[in-house]
């Protein structure tokens, strides 16, 4: 008997299972309770992928010979690999209360118990295991897993790395051990680890989908994009992996694709929370904020944080529902969230409402919460502004560049700034650094300059060249990317108002401060009708990229009562842009379209020298009227920008602007009847003093 069982041990260690199987039946057939041949047996089967015969021969093994503890533990790994973890914990257990050394059912036993989620217990079963053999690289291997499961990731770190000290050609326990660190915020440790994964398995989805979100935060996009895009050859279902390609598309402004992977990443797994964040976000800055409303919407069924519910109130916002948005908002602060951003925005969305005192309020406390908290300094100064306190609006106004609510050039950090001391001989550049409309505003100050002994260049686009060289004072004008000439100080336009403490009594208002060339003023004249009906140029949108756009452009049929107007002739100065290529006429307003024409402000304003009146919401055409000392009309919200201020039909700005104010948010009609009755008045009174 026992040569025969020999015979079969050897065929079984050689692969010749068979073989093996049929000497143990006959062995079986001749004694039925030899224990050691049903033992081996049920090895055998289970080899054999015959796991439920495999449990039956060493149940029947373990019943006579129940001191056995390798059988329990052989059952136990049958049992595992069957995936009845919980029967192979419980399996373990009784071979190790045989047999307490056996360190093969020690560290199976945390193997199991890792497979049930129970990290604590799993922990101290390998550990056990470990000092039989401190050596052992699986066993380190998964102690180092289930340290890091159980949240214990600096000691994971220790363990993984002592792994890795006996085998560095693993390529999981890299992976194992980059995930330890990630979580340990060492992301660029984790990131050797993730390369070093690679390096041995190039085809590593996890480990690419793993590099690939921390190379994102990093802000190496195009490699993040590529391993995500590897990835998700291998796993086409990952949601992380269409995360994290969302995500390094949304890094790179290629908003409009990466709603496709982020939309798949919330298919995917509904519950992954920070995948309909960024949708959102997403969203948000498409400015889509139905859309974004309903994926933050999502995001709260399953993060009730303050947070969720903060970016629930930007969309909100986004949406024009700012009595919804400051709700949300006070709800993420019942639920602790705290960040200055909250305050600031809860002030700006007051601010919209007209609330100016509650505004102030959460300005000042975004400051208190945020060490001075830049970007409600800036928000306070506008409020400010707009309220008439020039002398700390101009102060605030300047906190803009730390804000980062405007780009500020990088030189401003490497040359010297004018500080409004002595210019007399002295070159200064000025930025034009903001939009057309600043800047057309903002050159009343260049004669200030020139009065000082400056010598006064501009920087600025190629659009506006043409008319601010006829600023009077005007040194020279530069328009980038072509090369700045040398200067002895710079400074931003709109610093100007701060550095000559600019009031409202002595805004530096003389009209016209810009001209019309007369050549193209003749040549539009030419066209313009000479007869006796009052020309109106109209303008009703400024550009859609606008933070403000949705409250200060009118549609083109909120003009549309205009259209009453007799003995009136209509030409359109609404141009086309990038961001707004096709233009939509009034259909009620007969109106005359030379926009194609007008290649730059230049000949815009050699129009406008043309025309009796324009008319236009808050947008650069209502600058250059006013800078050309032309009647402006204006369409302003209820809540206006600050250079309008508040409560009056006139502007210390511009002396030929007149002011139309909405009563209530949103409504134009109310101020376009005001319009048309003064237009009215004016054609009956036949005179053209507007």
């Amino acid at each position: 008997m026992q040569q025969a069982l020999d015979l079969a041990v050897k065929h079984h260690q050689a692969g010749r299972l068979r073989e093996a199987e049929a000497i143990y039946q006959r062995i079986l057939s001749r004694d039925p309770n030899n224990p050691h041949a049903l033992h081996l047996l049920g090895l055998l089967a289970s080899q054999m992928g015959q796991s439920e015969l495999a449990v039956d021969h060493l149940r029947r093994a373990i019943a006579l010979n129940p001191a056995a503890a390798q059988y329990q533990c052989n059952l136990g790994t049958v049992l595992m690999a069957a995936g009845r973890n919980e029967e192979a914990v419980a399996t373990y257990q009784r071979a190790l209360a045989l047999q307490p050394d056996l360190s093969e059912a020690q560290a199976n036993l945390g193997i199991a118990l890792m497979r049930l989620a129970r990290f604590a217990e799993a922990v101290q079963s390998l550990e056990i295991a470990l000092r039989s053999k401190p050596d052992d690289f699986q066993i380190l291997d998964v102690l180092g897993s289930a340290l890091s499961q159980d949240g214990r990731q600096e000691e994971a770190v220790r363990i993984l790395r002592r792994a890795l000290t006996l085998r560095s050609d693993h390529a999981p326990t890299h992976h194992i051990l980059g995930n330890a660190l990630v979580l340990l915020e060492r992301p660029d440790e984790a990131i050797a680890e993730f390369r070093a994964a690679l390096a041995l398995r190039p085809d590593f989805a996890q480990v690419q989908c793993s590099l690939s979100g921390l190379l994102v935060d990093k802000g190496q996009t195009d490699e993040a994009i590529e391993l995500a895009r590897r990835a998700l050859k291998l796993l086409p279902n990952s949601a992380a992996a269409w995360y994290n390609l969302g995500r390094a598309l949304r890094k790179q402004n290629h908003l409009e694709e990466s709603l496709e992977p982020l939309r798949k990443a919330v298919a995917l797994d509904n519950r992954f929370h920070v995948a309909h964040n960024e949708l959102g976000q997403a969203l948000l800055e498409l400015k889509r904020p139905a859309e974004a409303i309903e994926a933050f919407n999502q995001l709260l069924k399953m993060d009730l944080s303050g947070k969720g519910r903060y970016n629930l109130g930007g969309a909100l916002w986004a949406a024009g529902r700012y009595e919804e948005a400051i709700a949300e908002y006070k709800a993420a602060e019942s639920l602790g969230f705290s960040d200055p951003r909250l305050y600031n925005n809860q002030g700006a969305v007051h601010h919209q409402l007209g609330q100016f005192q509650k505004a102030e309020q959460c300005f000042r406390r975004a400051m208190d919460a945020g060490d001075g908290f830049p970007l409600a300094r800036f928000n306070l100064a506008m409020l400010q502004l707009l309220r008439g306190d020039f002398r700390e609006g101009w102060i605030g106004y300047e906190s803009r560049w730390k804000a980062r609510s405007i780009p500020m050039p990088a030189r401003y950090a490497q040359l010297g700034m004018w500080d409004g001391g002595d210019l007399r001989g002295r070159r200064i550049l000025l930025d034009c650094e903001q939009g057309f409309g600043d800047a057309i505003q903002f050159v009343r100050y260049i004669p200030l300059i020139a009065q000082r002994g400056g010598q006064p260049m501009l920087a600025g686009r190629t659009e506006l060249r043409r008319l601010l060289k006829t600023a009077p004072g005007l040194h020279s004008m530069v328009c980038p990317p072509e090369d700045i000439p040398a200067f002895d100080v710079q400074c931003p336009l709109l610093s100007l108002a701060h550095l000559f403490a600019t009031t409202l009594e002595n805004i530096p208002a003389r009209s016209p401060y810009l001209f019309a060339d007369p050549a193209l003023v003749e040549h539009w004249g030419q066209r313009v009708p000479r007869d006796k009906r009052t020309k109106i140029g109209l303008c009703w949108s400024g550009s859609p990229t606008h933070q403000e756009d949705r409250t200060r452009s009118l549609s083109p049929e909120d003009l549309a009562p205009l259209g009453q107007i007799s003995d009136a002739w209509f030409c359109s100065l609404q141009k086309a842009s990038d961001a707004q290529p096709a233009v939509r006429l009034p259909k009620k307003i007969p109106m005359t379209d030379w926009t194609a024409e007008l290649a730059d402000f230049a000949d815009t304003a050699a129009l406008i020298a043309n025309l009796d009146l324009v008319i236009s919401c808050d947008t650069a055409v209502a600058h250059l009227a006013g800078a050309l000392g032309k009647p402006v009309w204006v369409l302003l919200p209820r809540v206006p920008d600050w250079r309008w201020l508040l409560d009056r039909d006139d502007s210390p700005w511009y002396p030929t602007m007149r002011l139309f104010r909405q009563d209530k948010s949103g409504d134009w009609q109310s101020p376009v009847e005001r319009m048309v009755r003064a237009l009215v008045l004016q054609n009956t009174a036949n005179h053209r003093s507007f």
